[in-house]
This record gives C-alpha cells, structure tokens and sequence, in this order.
C-alpha cells in the first residue's frame, strides 16, 4: 500500500473519497515504506525583500540519514571474543566427556556412557525440532491471517512532518520466525535432555508383579511409567504455550492484534476474525493439556507422603480423587467455553461499547467472567472446603475404623516391598529357667521397679481400649510416688 493509498484525503481535501485503498496489481504487502514526508503548506512564509518567494508544493519525500555502522575493527574483536570463550567451554565439556568414558570404561560399564550420551542428544534433538517446527507454524500462521493493509506500520507526526516507521514485511517476519523458533527449540530441548532418566525408565519399565488396591495397575507402572508420562505431558504443555505466545506476538506485529483508544464506542482490542480464531484454538489445545495434567496426578495421590502413612488415606480416596476427575472435566469445558467465545465475541472487534459504561463493558465481557468465576468458585469448593469438612467431621472423630483399610494397605505394601509378605508364623511354647519366690529375698529394692513406662502408657491406651476417637487424654502421663499400707 502507498504512502497516497492512506494519506491521500489529508493532502486533497477537495477529493478525499477517490483515493483507492486496495493495493496495486501484482504489488505485494512487501512494499517499501516512506520514512520521512516533508509538506510545505499555505502557512509557508511569504516573500521578503531580497528573497525570492517559497513555490508551495506537493510532499517531499526526504530520507533518514543512515545510522553509523560498527567499524570492521570492532567487529573482529568481538568475533575474537567469542570464538575464545567457545573454545574454552568445548575444552572443559570435552576433558569432562573423556574422563567419564575413560572411568566407565575401567569398569567395563562403557556401554552405560554412551547410551546416556545418545539418550541426551536424542531428546535434544528431537525436542528442539518439534519445539521448532510448533513454534514456526504458530508464527506462519498468523503471518498468513495478516489483515489487507495492515502492515504494522508507526506512524508520528511532528508539526508539518509526518514520519512513518518501517514495517515488518511478510518475509522478514518469516525469516525472523525462523530464528527464534530454532533458538527457543534449542534452550528447551537442553531443558528437556535432563530428564533422560526418567525417559529411559518408562521404556524399560519392568513388571513388580502386584498391583495396587485402588486401581488395580502394576506398582511398577508408578515408579518406572508415571515420571516419564509425567515429562511428556509437561513437554507437550510446553509446546502448546509457546504456540500460543508464537501466535499472539506475531499477531501483534502483524497488526491481526491492536490496541486502541477506547473512545467513541470502540473497544480496547481489535483482534481480526482469523487471528481470533488461531488464539481460540490454541488456547483449547493449552486448557485440553491442563485437563490431562490434571487427570494425570489422580495416580501421584497413591504414592504421597502424608502426616502417618504414604499413600492414599480416606479423605483421598473418597474426596481427593474423584475432585480431581471432575475439575480435569470443568478445565476441558472452561478451554471451550472460553476458545469459542474468542472466536464468535464482537468484543474483541473493536467496535463494542466497552468504554461507554461498566454496564456494556461487564455485558460484552459477561461470558468469560462468568466461567472463570464458577470455576474458580468450584474449584474451591471441591479442592478445599469439601476434603477439608469430610477428614474434620467424618474422619478425625473415629480416624481408627476409617483408616484401617488405608493402613493396612500401607503395611502389605511395606511388607512386600521388603519381602516380608510370604513370611509365616509359627506358634511355639516357651521355656524359662525363672521359679517362683526368686526375688522374695530383694522384695524392698524391686517394688521401686516400674511396671509400666509411663511414654507409652497413654498411647498404647489410646489405641486398644478406645474404640471412638471423642474424647484424647495427655499423651504423657504424670508420675509420682504413694505410700500404701506404709510402704512407698
């Protein structure tokens, strides 16, 4: 689009409706762009004595001064630099590389070392690329939903010139996407690499031979599967929040997304209908991953450290568990509700009367304050308050019967952690050379003997004879000397 195209009306007031705003045939959106435009109007000054008078003309196109460019000295200076600082840190990997290799091999373990390496450069690799790739298509993406003739220009005006900043072209912006996708795919996937662990357990995950009591699954599923499902997970979660910040910069950029003043019935955002529709979507995808996180960490309740037992207890199994199924499913809906209010909403056009009065702004925005509103207030009813009431009222009172089954899996799993699960008990009688009337003799010094440790009396008391957990007494007993019958 020309520099006329848009400013036309403002130089011809007399015909300002026949200027043209579509682009010129076979032109492209790759269009140079005026920097400076220099307007001598009917305000120039009039001829004086001496001087002849100032011709008023059209605009006079001036260009900005180059800028000063680093002298070839410095350049190289600075290359030196970092090739030295590259060289240095290659020394230190590489001296660290060969006495690991050398030390494995020692042990006859060689083997250990290189599948670590090719393991980490795997997931390096691999991850850098789809990182890559995911970040390239959001930002291709939103470069090709770039409205017709917004070309993100800046425009400023300083009394009778008119300064135009130089746009971000297609191309440009593609070979910018290019470099920041490979550079963001290369720090996450050495982000990710360090994890190879817990990648290389879950494919050579190995079979315990029992199976949990609440969902039937191998336990070896929970310690060699569940880390690395977990990595992925958090890995694709990753992914889909670098596409969708992809999107909306490069959105930005490519004026799809642009603020304005909200001022005589327009709104704050005006987000084209493609660009609304690429952020919808993405952002499903983001609540889709949250939602399967969320369904993920249902198997992470069996294996957590409480106060007494690890594992899941009653309040987890009954409240915990099935809360946390249900929010995975009000997460999913909440990334629809709000993805297709992104894409359908007239309030992101631009042309709703958020500014006008709070009324209109909560009623063009009603729908998603509403959804994020219940969630939140569901979500603290069901995470908090209702886990809370159920261990306060149902279990704290009789933690004994409600507890015994979570216990008792405790114990068995204890047991057959240890190999103690296939012992057997034998009953036999025993034998003591002890007779009858041996401590007569020392009757004076042994009635001092305790009988019962006092540290113990009360909770061993606690755990036989109560069977309702109402009422709690000291857990250490007070003890003090009585005289009975003239003997202390």
């Amino acid at each position: 689009m020309s520099f006329f195209d848009m400013f036309g009306p403002m130089f011809d007031p007399e015909d300002g409706s026949g200027r043209s705003g579509k682009r010129r045939d076979g032109g492209s959106g790759d269009d140079p762009i005026i920097l400076d435009v220099e307007t001598d109007g009917d305000d120039a000054p009039k001829a004086t004595a001496g001087m002849p008078p100032r011709r008023s003309s059209g605009p006079r196109i001036t260009g900005r001064p180059n800028r000063p460019r680093q002298s070839r000295g410095n350049r190289i200076f600075l290359g030196i630099v970092l090739a030295l600082a590259i060289i240095v840190g290659l020394f230190f990997a590489l001296a660290r590389f060969i006495t690991d290799v050398m030390w494995y091999a020692q042990l006859g373990f060689q083997s250990v070392i290189w599948t670590q390496l090719g393991t980490r450069i795997g997931l390096w690799v691999a991850y850098a690329i789809v990182m890559a790739a995911v970040s390239f298509l959001s930002a291709t993406l939103a470069i090709r939903a770039r409205p017709d003739g917004a070309d993100g220009s800046t425009i400023r005006i300083n009394g009778d010139t008119i300064e135009i900043g130089k746009s971000v072209s297609s191309r440009s912006a593609r070979r910018i996407a290019v470099a920041v996708s490979l550079i963001v795919g290369l720090v996450f996937g050495a982000r990710f690499n360090t994890n190879w662990s817990e990648i290389l357990l879950m494919f050579n995950a190995q079979s315990f031979g029992t199976k949990d009591p609440q969902f039937g699954i191998d336990n070896g599923f929970y310690v060699f599967v569940l880390p690395g499902l977990k990595l992925v997970m958090s890995a694709v979660s990753l992914l889909l929040l670098a596409g969708i910040v992809f999107s909306v910069i490069t959105h930005v950029m490519m004026g799809g997304i642009r603020v304005t003043m909200p001022v005589h019935g327009r709104g704050l955002f005006h987000i084209t209908k493609r660009a609304r529709r690429q952020i919808g979507i993405w952002l499903m995808l983001n609540m889709f991953a949250w939602a399967a996180n969320q369904m993920l960490g249902v198997f992470s309740h069996l294996t957590q450290e409480g106060s007494r037992i690890t594992g899941a207890t009653y309040t987890t199994v009954n409240a915990t568990i099935p809360v946390t199924f249900v929010m995975a499913a009000i997460t999913a809906i909440l990334g629809v509700v709000l993805g297709l209010w992104i894409m359908k909403s007239h309030a992101l056009e631009g042309q709703a009367p958020i500014a006008v009065r709070a009324s209109e702004a909560v009623k063009a925005w009603k729908v998603p304050t509403i959804a994020i509103a219940s969630a939140i207030v569901v979500s603290l009813v069901l995470t908090v308050a209702w886990p809370m009431l159920l261990q306060r009222f149902r279990v704290n009172p009789n933690a004994q019967e409600m507890e015994s089954t979570y216990i008792q899996r405790n114990i068995d799993a204890t047991r057959a952690a240890y190999g103690l699960n296939k012992v057997k008990t034998e009953q036999y009688k025993a034998t003591t050379q002890g007779e009858e009337g041996a401590l007569a003799d020392s009757a004076e010094s042994t009635a001092q003997i305790r009988l019962l440790d006092p540290q113990i009396v009360s909770p061993t008391f606690k755990q036989l004879q109560q069977s309702k957990q109402y009422y709690t007494f000291s857990d250490t007993l007070a003890v003090d000397k009585y005289e009975v019958d003239g003997t202390s």
